[in-house]
């Protein structure tokens, strides 16, 4: 039987739902056979069908129907990944949506989305090829409001849709999604999905950034193609804004994480966990970048101040530290 897969992050939210409701959610790491201390980390995969589960025993616990909201709740920018910055950094609406329906296809879970336009409205569809199970209906509702939040993420309004729509029969939670919302909800319909107006997609992405956003995709399309559970790392984007940072001319710790609208110590958190620091992500990009801009014709105090270092004796303490020998010298012996 063929396997489906989510996002562990999904997993925490929910946990942090129950924690918020003051109920200690350790017994259903015995129940379900979760590993809770893996929960927590956005670059792991948990069996769809686990994460059903877990939703369904949550709502029960915590007396809350309407749990797919109150998670959505608990999402925070720390959960950042390439999946989420290579669709806000896209020109507008309609591309960074389809930038996540691309994403979402790479991986191995059981949501198929797509966008149809229907005259004048916007469809956002959740296909589905996951047998029923105890507490689908929860993931259904989950998935509509993780689209929901894209959305408002993308362009950074907190707009309205004109419709929602869900295939289960509703289990007392309408009243409260279409507080969510702010729309009808109506439930027994033939397929999941948003329906929005079609203007929206010309909507700008308040993070557009076009170069930034292609070489995220491209990244993001190489750490995925092929690995079935391995999501790209938080390193690997944390690299990537550096570079762009470099780019720009100003490379702080507090300006990439301003970019990645994280503090300073979340971010630093999170690459602790996977073993590097920002000052070796920084000095290994400079590393990368300092060819091109040494056989430009610079002055090394111009390559200096490009590359971040203050003045040109750190930069050259660097090159030799990465040579074994000056800048002057290695691009002497370079051009013969």
């Amino acid at each position: 039987m063929e396997r489906h897969y989510d996002s562990c992050v999904y997993a925490s939210w929910a946990l942090q739902v129950l924690k918020g409701q003051g109920i200690d959610p350790a017994p259903l790491e015995a129940g379900l056979g979760l590993r809770l201390d893996c929960l927590s980390d956005p670059y792991h995969m948990i069996p769809t069908e686990k994460l059903a589960a877990l939703m369904k025993l949550s709502a029960e616990l915590a007396s809350l129907e309407d749990i797919s909201v109150q998670v959505i709740a608990y999402s925070t920018q720390t959960s950042m990944d390439l999946f989420r910055f290579s669709a806000v950094t896209r020109p507008t609406l309609g591309e960074g949506l389809r930038q996540s329906i691309r994403n979402i296809n790479m991986v191995p879970t059981p949501w198929r989305p797509a966008l149809e336009i229907c005259g004048a409205q916007a469809r956002l569809i959740n296909h589905t090829s996951l047998p029923a199970c105890p507490g689908q209906e929860y993931l259904d509702e989950f998935h509509a409001a993780l689209a929901m939040m894209s959305i408002r993420d993308i362009i950074g309004r907190d707009l309205a849709p004109l419709e929602v729509c869900f295939r289960h029969d509703d289990h007392g939670v309408q009243d409260a999604f279409e507080k969510y919302y702010r729309c009808a909800v109506r439930f027994g319909m033939e397929q999941n999905e948003v329906r929005f107006p079609c203007e929206w997609l010309d909507y700008p992405a308040h993070e557009a950034n076009p170069i930034l956003a292609e070489r995220l995709a491209r990244l993001l399309e190489e750490k995925v193609r092929g690995v079935s559970l391995a999501p790209p790392a938080f390193a690997d984007l944390v690299s990537l804004i550096i570079h762009q940072a470099l780019e720009q001319g100003d490379c702080s710790l507090e300006i990439v994480s301003s970019l990645l609208s994280l503090q300073p110590v979340s971010l630093q958190y999170q690459l602790k966990k996977e073993g590097v620091t920002f000052s070796s992500l920084l000095d290994s990009c400079r590393k990368d970048q300092v060819h091109s801009l040494l056989f430009r014709e610079q002055s090394l105090t111009q390559v200096s101040l490009a590359l971040g270092y203050r003045n040109q004796a750190a930069f050259s303490r660097a090159f030799r530290r990465w040579y074994g020998v000056s800048p002057r010298e290695f691009k002497q012996h370079a051009c013969g």
